[in-house]
């Protein structure tokens, strides 16, 4: 999808676009990505939210404040220029990567998301801002939770690597997806403990 690989056979589209006619540059510019366990550069944290230096930081600051983290930003000494980045948890993070998204408008947002939730209110936070500021973007998720694939609009399940089946819920649930009604089982043990 962000091209770094060759693809050998069959296209990507995107809003009917063929992303092989696309540059390089606008294809990675409309797309974010939010790793599991998001990386941090060694820096500032305002270079991290905004490295090519694009944003006043009137944007930054209602960016963070948006992920809920001006509080916490602007209690280190220094602020936005503070590089004391290295305590910061994974979902702290993770916020800081949806204040990314925020603040470049990306169009697609790939949405990595982790096996275990470390810390259950700044998880929640990052399921609102996805869902309340973030609603009008195509999320693609790689999902690791049952109950997140179930909230998915289109669910498309790997077996081995390979496609097991894909589609809406309800196109899954009146195919009998094998891989589905495992996957709703799942779902019911988990919510049902």
């Amino acid at each position: 999808m962000f091209r770094s690989l060759h693809l050998h056979n069959g296209d990507i589209k995107i809003d009917e676009w063929d992303s092989k006619a696309l540059s390089l540059e606008d294809l990675r510019g409309s797309i974010g990505f939010v790793p599991t366990d998001p990386p941090l550069f060694q820096g500032s944290i305002r270079l991290n939210l905004d490295p090519a230096e694009r944003f006043e930081d009137e944007e930054i600051w209602s960016a963070l404040e948006i992920v809920k983290l001006k509080e916490l930003v602007s209690s280190r000494s220094s602020g936005l220029n503070s590089e004391e980045i290295h305590d910061l948890d994974r979902e702290t993070r993770r916020l800081l990567y949806l204040a990314i998204m925020i603040l470049n408008r990306y169009t697609i947002m790939v949405v990595e998301e982790p096996k275990v939730i470390s810390d259950t209110s700044l998880h929640h936070v990052f399921t609102q801002v996805l869902d309340e500021v973030l609603h009008n973007v195509t999320r693609i998720v790689i999902g690791q939770r049952s109950d997140t694939l179930l909230s998915c609009q289109q669910v498309l399940l790997l077996n081995q690597g390979r496609i097991a089946s894909f589609g809406s819920k309800q196109e899954l649930e009146e195919t009998e997806c094998p891989h589905y009604k495992t996957l709703r089982r799942v779902s019911r043990l988990v919510s049902s403990s």
